[in-house]
């Protein structure tokens, strides 16, 4: 070999030292968007889940109300009254204690649903569409419940208004009833054993 195409390669540590420190300083770069992705995502199930839990509390709630109501139908039902062949009593009868289950129905809240509608989208599909369609219903409850209250007075002894109201009050009750069981059963993880244990 002939002394001049021979060469020599001096190791440059300067370089060997940058071309570390861009590699280490990519790898951090990509570990900490890794970890600021699996906290946001975290974060995120963290807050779905505290709006699942607000939700059960409210609908319990509004759900042992309409218990309640169901657990106590026959209250003030006369039997001996009824004209129709299969006589039963509805779920929100307007007898002598129209009163009392037209103000439990009007004590049943929505503050969670004000509070947190914004927020919805951040649950699964399934969950806003039961969400949204128990509120609605709760809505329309609520406007028929005020409405027979207002009207109740001038009608106690009207058999016919009495017998319509209490029809459409028991559709739009057992709507809202319904709704609220499959939500409950839905968030049961969410509600405390007390509060499951009662249903």
């Amino acid at each position: 070999m002939h002394p001049s195409k021979v060469r020599v390669y001096v190791f440059n540590w300067s370089t060997f030292v940058m071309v570390l420190g861009i590699l280490a300083s990519l790898y951090f770069h990509i570990s900490t968007q890794n970890n600021i992705a699996d906290r946001d995502k975290e974060n995120r199930e963290n807050e779905r889940n505290n709006i699942r839990t607000m939700f059960a509390y409210e609908i319990s709630y509004n759900q042992s109300n309409l218990r309640l109501l169901e657990g106590t139908k026959n209250a003030g039902f006369d039997k001996e009254k009824c004209q129709a062949e299969i006589c039963t009593a509805s779920l929100v009868e307007l007898n002598v204690f129209a009163g009392i289950r037209l103000m439990i129905l009007n004590s049943l809240r929505d503050d969670v649903y004000t509070i947190y509608l914004p927020q919805i989208y951040l649950l699964e599909p399934q969950e806003v569409s039961l969400i949204m369609n128990y509120y609605y219903s709760q809505k329309e409850l609520l406007q028929s419940s005020k409405a027979i209250q207002i009207g109740l007075a001038q009608n106690r002894d009207n058999k016919k208004w009495l017998e319509e109201k209490t029809y459409l009050l028991t559709h739009s009750f057992e709507n809202e009833y319904l709704l609220g069981e499959q939500i409950l059963s839905m968030y049961k993880a969410y509600i405390p054993d007390e509060l499951v244990n009662k249903r």
